[in-house]
């Protein structure tokens, strides 16, 4: 069970930790409930444009993943997680002014910043909190609650964009500025001491610098890390494409049932209601079957994942209309929540807590480089060819990790031998 430490007075980092998975859940859901359709109907975007838009997004978080974990892991998550949330929300605001590509460009920028502030840190900061050893099942634990946050908000967003369209996109973004002071107020940081306290500025820099090489060095040095990030790579270049074009594809190829007359951002969300409430039974199902004290266990799941994903998002490439398609997005979508608790908890296992933000930032920056490497080729692939032939392609991209996750479980049993030896 796990019990952290808590002074008199202060907020249990569990909570915290919940509350702000719960309600940035909550507010990212709004805004991406009808963010696709609003950039694919009234901004007009093309299959090119629309991933170009996703590509300039991950190109930003690449360029400062580095830097944001560094001042993470040398300043102070609790700081870096209140910048991400104020830039997020003015990304969110930036993006939905006005119906123009430039503009929506431009949000992406802002809101990639954000993004790349918030990852890595606020994972490692429940990690120091709590302990690397308690984590696994409060990283699962809080997807479930961005998960009810993200049930919360959907119909509240379509219900909001029958009125007007970008007009959810817009409150989640202004809530999420007044969030970030809010946080900075309840997180503690009692587990992490910052790296500045007497300190020169050049000698900040050092220190800095010192982080980003020793991060490096570990990963470099570590043939499972090296691993895991190829396998982040494969799932970044195909959830990429697929995770902005799959409006488009059922919008283009699938259709929407004639039934009551309803709006297509209407069946859109039929659709994001049904994969929220399978991605919290398939958390639930992760919370009680995985072992996430165990590499292997956690390897294993992730690989099952892994595979389920790629076939069904072979069963949305052959969709013959909506239903299918529906279901092919569940399933594919639903696993994909699995993913990230339990890579984090994988990933932490390997990790030093001094670099700890720094090596989870260059994972993102790996899955970035993969989104902008698979993105832009799987949306050429639907501009000149078909979006179920790009739907095929993304589901193909995966099929390589498989191969990975066979290399990392003999990879963690050749660790675990000579450990067990000298106990």
């Amino acid at each position: 069970m796990i019990r952290p430490v808590v002074g008199r007075g202060e907020n249990n980092p569990i909570a915290v930790y919940y509350a702000l998975r719960g309600v940035f859940g909550f507010l990212l859901a709004l805004a991406a409930s009808v963010n696709l359709v609003f950039q694919t109907q009234e901004a007009s975007l093309n299959p090119l444009q629309l991933v170009l838009v996703g590509a300039l997004f991950e190109a930003t978080i690449f360029v400062l993943e580095i830097p944001t974990g560094v001042v993470a892991d040398v300043y102070s998550r609790r700081l870096s997680v209140v910048l991400g949330l104020g830039l997020v929300g003015s990304g969110l605001i930036v993006s939905a002014s006005w119906p123009i590509f430039e503009t929506i460009l431009l949000g992406q920028v802002i809101w990639g910043c954000g993004h790349a502030f918030l990852s890595g840190s606020n994972q490692a900061w429940i990690a120091d909190e709590i302990g690397v050893e308690s984590v696994g099942p409060v990283y699962l634990r809080s997807a479930q609650f961005e998960q009810v946050g993200r049930l919360v908000a959907t119909p509240m967003a379509i219900g909001i964009a029958a009125y007007d369209l970008n007009l959810p996109i817009l409150i989640a973004g202004a809530a999420m500025i007044v969030m970030a002071p809010v946080m900075l107020g309840l997180m503690s940081e009692r587990g992490f001491q910052g790296q500045t306290s007497g300190l020169s500025t050049r000698e900040i820099l050092g220190r800095a610098s010192d982080i980003f090489v020793e991060g490096g060095r570990l990963v470099r040095g570590s043939p499972l890390l090296m691993t895991i990030f190829a396998i982040a790579a494969f799932y970044g270049m195909a959830g990429e494409g697929f995770d902005r074009l799959w409006v488009a594809h059922f919008y283009r190829d699938l259709g929407f049932p004639g039934l009551f007359d309803l709006k297509p951002v209407i069946w859109i969300g039929v659709v994001r209601m049904g994969w929220i409430i399978l991605s919290f039974l398939a958390l639930a199902v992760a919370i009680k079957r995985v072992e996430t004290t165990s590499d292997t266990g956690i390897s294993r799941a992730l690989m099952l994942v892994n595979l389920l994903q790629a076939l069904s998002l072979f069963v949305l490439a052959a969709a013959s209309g909506f239903t299918m398609g529906m279901l092919a997005v569940w399933l594919a979508i639903a696993l994909a929540a699995t993913y990230p608790p339990l890579f984090l908890t994988w990933m932490n296992q390997h990790v030093d807590s001094r670099v700890r933000a720094t090596v989870i930032s260059m994972r993102s920056q790996t899955d970035a480089l993969g989104q902008i490497a698979g993105g832009p080729m799987l949306g050429l692939v639907g501009q000149f060819g078909s979006l179920r032939l790009a739907m095929f392609g993304a589901g193909l991209t995966l099929m390589p990790a498989l191969a990975l996750y066979l290399r990392a479980n003999r990879l963690g049993r050749n660790q675990a031998e000579p450990e067990s030896a000298e106990t």
